[in-house]
């Protein structure tokens, strides 16, 4: 009964190319107390040896990411995903403020065992034990003042607090929000005259799936969308600056879900997700030759996926009313054939254009913006 309804009521608008007429496709664009402790970098050893095997050696060698005279900051470094972010930069040449607290239970703090780790491998690493949430200006600052300037920003520390959503209190949110939201966005504008200055800035927040929303962590998934948004957001700022920005939703074993997941999901994150295999993608993102900016992407044990906002094909209902657009409820909740979505110009101009019979509209950024509520 309702498909035979559908067919008569509802006509779906014609198709409208995504991103303004580009094509669907990553587009490049022009190019508390610190301690340091550092060593001078040294270049690999080669092996002293002749034939086919030892050139092809010095070729990866040559050819391979490197990030010399690069500085970054990894917040939430001293365990898991942040940690193996901190490690994989500085192997490959790149400085690295190291951040994270000190709980009741560590009497110097995660982060210092990683410095350690990474100066006895002959890298270069500095120590520091700020909030993000109360002392975003002198995480950045620790970071300036040890190696001279900030290129890479990844925003990495966090934390989960369960609870059904009638039970969450008010601070809950706050407390969630203000560690991966309001942090991060402090992060980004201390660090944001620096990495304007280095040319080719690199910003990357850790978003999760948490952004699609989790019946016990409402409080989690309001600070982790807001975080997606708020990149988007940056990187279209970024633009004029070279600096780029993207998300990642890390799927690997922390100890988030070390506490929080079954057993057959801790069994199988240890085994074949490490926080190594997540941190070679980011390391990539971070890049100063990689070009690509505004996108989000899951990662994990090897594989990793492009994330995006989408929108389906435009329905018309046969006039204006509750009783018409009931007649449409299936066809409009569709998901087939789906448009992605870049930035809050596409999803107006889309929908000015489909509902306008002379042509197509192409509003700003900017103007568009303000419409799409």
């Amino acid at each position: 009964m309702m498909s035979s309804i559908l067919g008569s009521s509802c006509r779906r608008s014609s198709s409208w190319r995504s991103m303004n007429g580009r094509p669907d496709s990553l587009f490049p664009r022009r190019p508390k107390n610190t301690g340091t402790q550092c060593l001078s970098r040294r270049s690999p050893q080669v092996p002293e040896r002749s034939g086919n095997n030892h050139r092809r050696k010095e070729m990866s060698r040559n050819s391979m990411l490197r990030y010399d005279d690069r500085v970054a900051i990894v917040t939430g470094a001293g365990r898991g995903v942040g940690r193996a972010h901190a490690l994989m930069l500085a192997s490959r040449g790149c400085s690295v403020l190291v951040n994270d607290i000190a709980t009741e239970d560590d009497s110097t703090g995660p982060a210092h065992a990683v410095v350690e780790e990474i100066v006895a491998s002959g890298g270069r690493a500095a120590v520091n034990e700020d909030s993000v949430v109360d002392n975003a200006a002198q995480i950045v600052s620790a970071a300036a003042d040890a190696f001279g300037r900030v290129d890479i920003l990844i925003n990495n520390a966090g934390t989960t607090e369960f609870g059904e959503f009638d039970t969450l209190s008010v601070e809950s949110y706050e407390r969630q929000i203000a560690l991966h939201l309001m942090g991060p966005i402090e992060l980004c504008r201390a660090a944001w005259p620096h990495l304007k200055r280095s040319g080719a800035g690199r910003i990357l927040n850790t978003i999760s799936a948490g952004v699609l929303g989790h019946p016990n962590m409402a409080n989690y998934s309001a600070g982790k969308g807001g975080l997606l948004s708020f990149s988007g957001a940056l990187a279209a700022a970024g633009t004029q600056f070279q600096i780029n920005v993207n998300c990642i939703a890390p799927f690997a074993w922390s100890r988030l879900p070390e506490a929080n997941a079954d057993e057959n999901l801790r069994a199988f994150l240890s085994k074949n997700c490490t926080p190594d295999r997540v941190a070679a993608f980011a390391a990539w993102l971070v890049h100063h030759e990689t070009t690509v900016s505004g996108a989000a992407f899951e990662v994990g044990g090897g594989a990793a996926a492009r994330l995006i906002l989408a929108r389906g094909s435009f329905v018309r209902a046969r006039e204006d009313s509750p009783d018409a657009w009931a007649e449409c409820g299936t066809e409009v909740s569709r998901i087939e054939g789906l448009f992605p979505l870049t930035t809050g110009g596409d999803l107006v101009n889309a929908h000015m254009t489909s509902i306008h019979s002379e042509g197509s509209f192409d509003f700003s950024d900017a103007s568009a913006g303000g419409m799409s509520r």
